[in-house]
């Protein structure tokens, strides 16, 4: 019988730990769903020529929406910012 509850304690212990592996990956893949589109978007903009990264907000906000749309392939009219690489 203390063999079987030994058993039971180190299966109980591998279970909590797997569990609570599982909640850390959990938090991790959250974590990245939330802040990977402001991860994306700072390393695209440290990407961009320096007149490029000095616009104003609205501005940088057009040509990375401009950007996303050039890779995404969802272009209604051709750029014209030459920021973007395409006249």
């Amino acid at each position: 019988m203390h063999v079987k509850s030994l058993s039971l304690a180190a299966a109980l212990s591998v279970a909590m730990i797997g569990a609570a592996e599982a909640r850390d990956q959990i938090r991790i893949v959250g974590s990245w769903l939330v802040f990977e589109p402001q991860i994306v978007e700072a390393i695209l903009v440290s990407g961009l020529p320096p007149g490029a990264q000095t616009l104003p907000a609205g501005e940088l906000n057009l040509l990375v929406a401009d950007l996303r749309n050039i890779a995404t392939a969802n272009i209604s009219s051709p750029p014209t910012d030459p920021a973007v690489g395409r006249d």
